[in-house]
């Protein structure tokens, strides 16, 4: 549950905004917890000693509930890393927005390592695969991390990956290098933290949307291309395709065909080397 919605749910129980608005998110959802367990408890204890006459319930009877509740509500104890529930513990701690659904993303799983297995030393990575038109626009990169949890020798955790048009989102194909860097870095914190069917929000992809799989379109090695060399010198890419195709009238990268496609790297790599 969202913080908006936890605040929704207090504000209909008779909190007042100003008073619980700048609370943490998990305290917030500790203070909800409470109302319900209250509410279950109350109602059950009502169901077995029935009010008589419209009286209340006998003060020590509630306040046998209230200690209940507050019992249920203290927060478990923290299990071991070998055991079954270390997973779905690891996950609760991680806060709303290191979170996209259910997957943590880089800088949550840096927090929650440094907290729960220990102080992370040292932060790497090398990039063992550039980006080109040879491999498909395909970056690799190998990333490590050093944690010491202060009880014996430091630990090192090594995790490869890869990053290319075929396996990134659209908005990001443009920064494989970058994507690369960071899922491997995420990879490291997820065996570190030991994450069991866990998937960082940056090893999720996306496929980027072509016009058609016919070989006389445009590849998606050649949408990259166009959109990093453009990007880089500050210009329009369609616009130049409709200088340099006259009598075209191009909407979109993906409305070229391969060989057009072509023709406009080309020239953008002319447009590179000419400053």
């Amino acid at each position: 549950m969202k913080k908006k919605e936890v605040i929704e749910q207090l504000l209909s129980r008779g909190f007042k905004l100003e008073e619980i608005k700048s609370m943490p998110v998990k305290e917030l959802r500790g203070m909800l917890d409470q109302e319900f367990v209250g509410d279950a408890s109350i109602q059950t204890i009502r169901e077995v000693l029935p009010e008589e006459n419209g009286s209340p319930l006998p003060e020590a009877v509630l306040d046998l509930v209230i200690q209940k509740d507050d019992e249920e509500c203290k927060p478990k104890e923290k299990p071991s890393i070998n055991d079954k529930d270390w997973t779905q513990y690891v996950m609760s701690q991680f806060d709303d927005d290191e979170l996209e659904g259910d997957s943590p993303r880089l800088e949550g799983l840096r927090r929650v390592c440094g907290a729960l297995v220990g102080q992370i030393t040292e932060e790497g990575c090398d990039l063992i695969m550039s980006p080109g038109q040879e491999n498909g626009f395909r970056a690799c990169a190998k990333a490590w991390i050093v944690v010491n949890n202060g009880y014996g020798p430091a630990v090192r955790f090594e995790a490869l990956a890869d990053a290319c048009p075929e396996n990134c989102t659209g908005e990001f194909v443009i920064y494989p290098t970058a994507i690369a860097d960071t899922r491997a870095k995420a990879r490291c914190y997820r065996a570190a933290l030991r994450l069991k069917k866990v998937v960082a929000a940056e090893e999720k992809c996306g496929d980027i949307e072509i016009a058609s799989t016919n070989p006389q379109n445009i590849a998606v090695g050649q949408i990259t291309a166009i959109k990093m060399l453009s990007t880089r010198q500050g210009v329009d890419p369609i616009k130049l395709a409709n200088e340099l195709f006259e009598g075209k009238d191009f909407r979109s990268i993906q409305s070229l065909s391969f060989d057009q496609a072509q023709e406009l790297v080309k020239k953008l790599n002319e447009l590179r080397s000419a400053k």
